[in-house]
């Protein structure tokens, strides 16, 4: 049965005139409006079997609910197009060389983690484009700050001197020796 615009199965419906508006339709358009007409008559005089009760069994059994066949197809439809999204990612990532690309980055990152737990044995770590030394190698931030400490000294050196100075200061005998000691201490600060 083809399709019928609206507006041919009006005219062939009017109680009014309908056999002249149906003579003077072309042929293949009499025969659509035909068609039309002997569903509807068709369905209007089939009467049905089922009583109302088993009509609302069948509509229960087509709703949307979870163990109905609607959601069963659902599913179903759901899994078919998910294994094909997957089948078709996979077939483009192919001939697009995305899979290459991948592998490449695979092997990369490998060899990073390699270089990071190297970096990590000598006492560093490496984040974010900042190097810096390991907490768990205390060795290698000893190391460092007995290195510092030989050439600028400890925190503590600094409050020792000021310390001694205070306390020559208290006992000094003239404003040239003061300033001997404050030249000294001047001479900290670099």
């Amino acid at each position: 049965m083809g399709f019928v615009p609206s507006r041919l199965a009006e005219i062939a419906t009017r109680p009014t005139g309908t056999r002249r508006r149906f003579r003077d339709l072309p042929n293949h358009k009499r025969h659509a409006v035909g068609e039309r007409l002997n569903l509807i008559t068709t369905i209007m005089s089939n009467t049905s079997q089922f009583s109302l009760a088993n009509r609302r069994q069948l509509v229960d059994y087509l709703a949307s609910n979870y163990s109905g066949l609607r959601q069963k197809v659902k599913r179903d439809w759901q899994l078919k197009h998910d294994n094909l999204f997957n089948q078709l990612s996979d077939q483009y990532a192919e001939e697009t060389g995305a899979r290459k690309i991948c592998d490449t980055l695979d092997n990369l990152n490998r060899q990073v983690r390699v270089l990071a737990d190297k970096l990590n044995t000598l006492g560093f770590d490496y984040e974010a484009g900042l190097l810096s030394i390991s907490n768990g190698r205390n060795s290698l931030r000893k190391t460092i700050e007995q290195d510092i400490e030989k050439q600028i000294g400890d925190l503590n050196d600094i409050d020792y001197e000021f310390d001694k100075a205070q306390t020559e200061m208290q006992t000094v005998p003239t404003l040239q020796d003061a300033d001997k000691i404050l030249k000294a201490l001047c001479t900290l600060v670099k």
